[in-house]
């Protein structure tokens, strides 16, 4: 049962590629994000 498990987990590894192309979508929104809150901080920050 456990070879069966391990084997079930080297199968699974093609899909994974699947979920990389969310990563690339999510990095430009956190990068835009950043720039936005970076400058939403620094505005709290002197106002502060």
């Amino acid at each position: 049962r456990s070879s069966s498990d391990d084997m079930v987990v080297l199968t699974l590894p093609p899909p994974p590629p699947s979920p990389p192309p969310s990563s690339p979508a999510r990095l430009p929104s956190r990068r835009r994000g950043g720039k936005k809150r970076k400058s939403e901080t620094t505005s709290t920050k002197s106002g502060r």
